[in-house]
C-alpha cells in the first residue's frame, strides 16, 4: 500500500504545476531517480528515501504524460475563433431552454469551414466539445442525444475566469478533458448524418446517450411537478441541469449529496444487487432441490449480481466521476467476498485512490474529488479502529455529527459555506431518501424497458415521495441554514479548522486532543485585522464588478452580466468572492447604468446575501427590482451624492473613507433619465491622499463633463471607462487624471476588442501601470495603515500548467 500511495501523490503532483516541464527533463530524472535506487537499494538507511524519490518520480511521469495529452488535444492558438465543420455525435443528455439548446458532442472528423485560410495541422485532433445551439423561441432544432450530426460550429479554447473563489470553469473544463467550446452557427451544413467512421465505442456512447434522453424525457412528460422532475431525473440518470432553480435549497438543507447520483447510491444499488442474488439462489434451490453446487453458487451469484447491479447504474448515470470511485471500491468489496478475503478498508480507500490517479490523473483539481474523498477518510478514521476494538458506537447522528465537524473545512474551500441545517435534515432525509425515493426511481428504469406505464406509476409514486419529504422541509424557516465565518478565508485558517476537527475525530480518552482546537482560538481572537480599504476587480468577462472593503463595511459596484435564468456573475462570481472574505452582507450595491454586463448579477446577488441598500440610476429605478427578491433601501444615483465609512485605524482613532457621486446630473431629484454609458453613475473614493475612480461606461462626452464640473484629483486607482473603448479614455481625461494604475475589466479576445489598442497607447504615454482581467484575472489592491499599496492577481496566486 506504501508504494500505491506515492505513486498516486507522484500522479496528482502534475495538476499543481505551475508549468509543465519538457520530457527530455522528466526523462532525465526519471533515468537517475532509478539509477540512484538500484545503485544504493542495498544501503538499509537510504532505501526508503530512494525508493520514495522513485515512486514520486514514477507517478509525476505518468501524470505528465496524462497531463501532455489533455493539452495535444485543446485548440491551439492558431486555430482559435474559426469556422469548423465537424461531424460526431450529441454525448450525454441535452440540456434545452427557451431559446439555447447546451450540450456535448464527441468529434469524429473535422475540417476547417471551406474558402477560408486556416491550416489545420495534420497531427491535430478534436475530441470532446461543449457547444450551445441559439435559436429564435418555439424554433429550436430537433437535437437528441446519441444522434449522429454533421454541424458547422465556431470554437474558442477551453477558459473560464480567474478569481480566488467561486466556481472554476476552465477547471472543470480541463477535468473533464473538453477539447473546445462553442456554438453552433445557422448553415446548410447542419444535418443529421450516418458515421463511418464510428467504432464499438462511439456506437456505444451514442445509444448509452440515447437511452439515457429517452428515460429524461419520459421523465418530463409524466405527471409531476417540475421540482420532482428534476430530482427524479438526477436520481435515475445522474442528470442534474434541471436543478439549476431549487440547488440554493438543496444546499442551504445540506442534502445535495442525496439527490444526485453518488457513491452512496451505487453503494447501495451494490446492496440491493446482492440480496436479489442471494433471493435468486435460495428459490433456484429450492424449486431444483439441487443443493450440491449450493457453496460455489452462493459464494460467486449475489456478488456477482451486486457488481452487475452497480456497474449498470453507473451507466445510467453517464458513468461519472463520483461513480467511478464508488465502482472501484465495489469491485475490490466483491472481489473479496467472492474470494473470502479479509481486507482492511482502507486498502479499498487506497486502491480507489490509486486507480483514479492512473486513469485520471485530473480528477485532483476538481471539487467533487476532495469532497469524496475527504468524507470516505474521515468515517474511516473514526470509525474503523473502534469497530476493530469492538466499540462500535455508529449510528446515523453519530455518522452525520462526525461528516459536520469533518467537513467544514473541505466544504468552505470548495463550496464556500456549510449547512448546520443538514446536521437535523439527513437524521431524517438519508433513510428515506436512501430506502423510498432511490429505490422507487430505480424499479420504475428497470420497468421502463418492459412497461413505460407501470415506470410513470413508480415514478409518480418517487414524486409523491419526494413531496412527502418537503412538507417537513417547508415547516424549517426558510433564513436558517448556512453559517458564515466572520474571518477571511486563508490558509491559516483552513488549516486551524482541520486541526480542531481533530479534538471530535481523536478517541475520547485521549484528553491531549483538545489542545489541537487552541490554534483555532488564538486566530480567532488574535487575528489579524481588516485592512482599511482594499478594492477588487473581480473577473467577471465582459462585463464589470468591483468589490470595495473596509475593516466592517462592504460595497459592490456594478454586479457583471446575467445569462439566463440558470447563470448570473452576482451569484456565481460576487456572492463566493463577498462569503470568502468574510461578509455576511453588503452595505450597498451601486448599479453604474442598466445595461446588463453591469446590472445583470444583481437579482444573483440579492437572492444569495442580504444587501442593506442599493443606489441605481434614475434611468432603469422604476424597473430596475421587478422580480427580485430585494427588500433593502431603495436610492437614486446623482451628482452630489455623498456618504462615508468611519473605523479605526492601528492607533485606535477615528479615520474616514469617502464617497462621491460626481454624475449624472439631475434638474432635480427624482428626475427620470434615458439609461445610457454617458449616463453612468460616476463614483469617487478617497482615503487620506488616496483617491479611486469608478466611471462605469462614461465616453467622451461625460468625461468632458467631469472635468468642466471639477477639479479631478490624480488618482491612485482608475477602472477604464466603458471597458477600454476607442469612444472613451480621451486624452484630455487622462492627462487630468493621471492615473497610477488602471484596470480594464473585459472578455477575453470579446468580438468588442476592448480595450482599444489606441486607449492602451494613452495610458502608456502618461506611465500608467495596466492590469486587464482577461489577462491577470481578479486584480485587488490592498492598502495598509501605512497607505502602502500591494497589488494581487488571481491568476498569479492559482497559477496551474493549463491556463492559458
Amino acid at each position: 500500500m506504501f508504494y500505491l500511495i506515492f505513486l498516486a501523490i507522484g500522479i496528482y503532483i502534475v495538476s499543481f504545476l505551475p508549468s509543465l516541464f519538457t520530457i527530455d527533463t522528466w526523462v532525465i530524472v526519471f533515468v537517475l531517480a532509478i539509477g540512484t535506487f538500484f545503485s544504493f537499494r542495498s544501503h538499509y538507511q537510504l532505501k526508503p528515501l530512494l525508493t520514495l524519490f522513485a515512486l514520486l518520480s514514477v507517478g509525476i511521469g505518468w501524470g505528465h504524460l496524462r497531463a501532455e495529452r489533455v493539452l495535444e488535444h485543446q485548440l491551439p492558438e492558431s486555430l482559435n475563433k474559426h469556422d469548423y465543420v465537424i461531424k460526431g455525435f450529441v454525448r450525454g443528455t441535452v440540456n434545452r431552454q427557451a431559446n439555447r439548446l447546451s450540450f456535448d458532442f464527441d468529434v469524429e472528423s473535422f475540417e476547417a469551414q471551406p474558402h477560408t485560410n486556416v491550416v489545420i495541422p495534420n497531427s491535430y485532433s478534436l475530441d470532446h466539445l461543449r457547444l450551445s445551439w441559439y435559436a429564435k423561441v418555439g424554433s429550436l432544432p430537433s437535437l437528441h442525444a446519441g444522434d449522429h450530426w454533421q454541424l458547422l460550429v465556431r470554437l474558442k479554447q477551453p477558459r473560464g475566469l480567474t478569481n480566488l473563489s467561486g466556481f472554476d470553469y476552465q477547471a472543470w473544463l480541463v477535468e473533464k478533458q473538453f477539447s473546445a467550446t462553442g456554438y453552433v452557427l445557422t448553415s446548410d451544413f447542419n444535418h443529421l448524418v450516418l458515421l463511418d467512421n464510428c467504432n464499438w465505442l462511439c456506437f456505444l456512447s451514442s445509444n448509452l446517450s440515447r437511452l439515457r434522453e429517452d428515460i429524461k424525457l419520459f421523465i418530463f412528460t409524466t405527471v409531476l411537478s417540475d421540482r420532482n422532475k428534476a430530482i427524479i431525473s438526477a436520481l435515475t440518470i445522474g442528470d442534474k441541469s434541471g436543478l439549476g432553480k431549487w440547488w440554493g435549497d438543496l444546499s442551504r438543507l445540506g442534502i445535495v449529496h442525496l439527490l444526485v447520483i453518488s457513491g452512496l447510491h451505487i453503494g447501495l444499488v451494490a446492496g440491493l444487487g446482492v440480496l436479489l442474488g442471494i433471493s435468486i439462489n435460495r428459490i433456484l434451490m429450492i424449486m431444483t432441490f439441487d443443493f450440491r453446487n449450493k457453496a460455489i453458487f452462493s459464494r460467486f451469484f449475489p456478488p456477482l449480481c451486486g457488481l452487475l447491479s452497480a456497474f449498470f447504474y453507473s451507466l445510467l448515470a453517464g458513468f461519472s466521476l463520483p461513480t467511478q470511485r464508488a465502482m472501484v471500491v465495489v469491485v475490490f468489496v466483491m472481489l473479496c467476498k467472492m474470494f473470502y478475503l479479509r481486507v482492511s478498508p482502507y486498502v479499498a480507500f487506497i486502491w480507489a485512490l490509486f486507480l483514479i490517479a492512473v486513469a485520471q490523473p485530473l480528477a485532483v483539481i476538481g471539487g467533487s474529488f476532495w469532497l469524496s474523498f475527504s468524507a470516505v477518510s474521515i468515517l474511516l478514521f473514526y470509525f474503523v479502529p473502534r469497530i476493530t476494538v469492538k466499540q462500535n458506537r455508529s449510528g446515523l447522528f453519530l455518522s452525520q455529527w462526525i461528516l459536520f465537524v469533518g467537513m467544514t473545512a473541505p466544504l468552505l474551500l470548495f463550496v464556500g459555506k456549510i449547512s448546520w441545517l443538514g446536521l437535523v435534515v439527513n437524521l431524517v432525509a438519508v433513510p428515506y431518501v436512501s430506502f423510498i425515493t432511490v429505490p422507487l426511481c430505480l424499479m420504475a428504469a428497470v420497468l421502463f424497458f418492459f412497461s413505460v406505464s407501470a415506470a410513470q406509476l413508480l415514478w409518480q409514486w418517487a414524486g409523491f415521495s419526494i413531496d412527502g419529504l418537503w412538507l417537513l422541509f417547508d415547516c424549517l424557516p426558510a433564513d436558517w441554514g448556512f453559517y458564515y465565518f466572520s474571518l477571511p478565508t486563508s490558509t491559516l485558517f483552513f488549516t486551524c479548522l482541520v486541526l480542531s476537527a481533530f479534538t471530535v475525530l481523536l478517541p475520547r480518552g485521549l484528553l491531549s486532543r483538545w489542545i489541537l482546537i487552541l490554534p483555532f482560538i488564538l486566530h480567532l481572537i488574535a487575528h489579524k485585522p481588516r485592512l482599511p480599504l482594499r478594492i477588487t476587480v473581480l473577473d467577471v468577462g465582459q462585463g464589470l464588478s468591483v468589490v470595495v472593503e473596509s475593516q466592517s463595511k462592504l460595497m459592490v459596484y456594478d454586479v457583471g452580466a446575467s445569462y439566463g435564468e440558470s447563470f448570473d456573475m452576482g451569484s456565481v462570481v460576487v456572492a463566493p468572492f463577498i462569503v470568502s472574505r468574510g461578509f455576511k452582507q453588503v452595505d450597498r450595491v451601486v448599479v453604474s447604468h442598466g445595461d446588463m454586463d453591469h446590472f445583470g448579477g444583481f437579482k444573483g446577488l440579492s437572492d444569495s446575501l442580504p444587501v442593506k441598500q442599493a443606489v441605481l440610476p434614475p434611468g432603469i429605478f422604476s424597473h430596475a427590482l421587478q422580480g427580485n427578491s430585494f427588500v433593502g433601501e431603495k436610492s437614486y444615483c446623482y451628482a452630489s451624492k455623498r456618504w462615508h465609512w468611519e473605523f479605526k485605524n492601528s492607533s485606535s482613532e477615528s479615520e474616514w473613507i469617502y464617497f462621491d457621486i460626481l454624475l449624472p446630473k439631475l434638474e432635480g431629484r427624482g428626475a427620470e433619465m434615458e439609461d445610457s454609458n454617458n449616463n453612468s453613475c460616476v463614483l469617487l473614493i478617497r482615503w487620506r491622499d488616496i483617491s479611486i475612480l469608478l466611471p462605469g461606461d462614461i465616453e467622451k462626452h461625460s468625461e468632458k463633463l467631469l472635468l468642466e464640473n471639477y477639479e479631478l484629483p490624480s488618482v491612485d486607482l482608475l477602472v477604464a471607462p466603458h471597458h477600454g473603448s476607442k469612444t472613451s479614455s480621451g486624452r484630455d481625461f487622462i492627462k487630468q487624471l493621471m492615473p497610477t494604475h488602471v484596470v480594464f475589466s473585459a472578455g477575453y479576445q470579446h468580438h468588442f476588442g476592448h480595450p482599444h489598442a489606441d486607449v492602451i497607447k494613452r495610458y502608456e504615454l502618461f506611465g500608467s501601470k495596466q492590469w486587464a482581467t482577461a489577462d491577470n484575472g481578479a486584480v485587488t489592491f490592498e492598502w495598509n495603515n501605512s497607505g502602502d499599496l500591494k497589488v494581487l492577481t488571481a491568476k498569479e496566486s492559482k497559477a496551474r500548467f493549463w491556463w492559458r
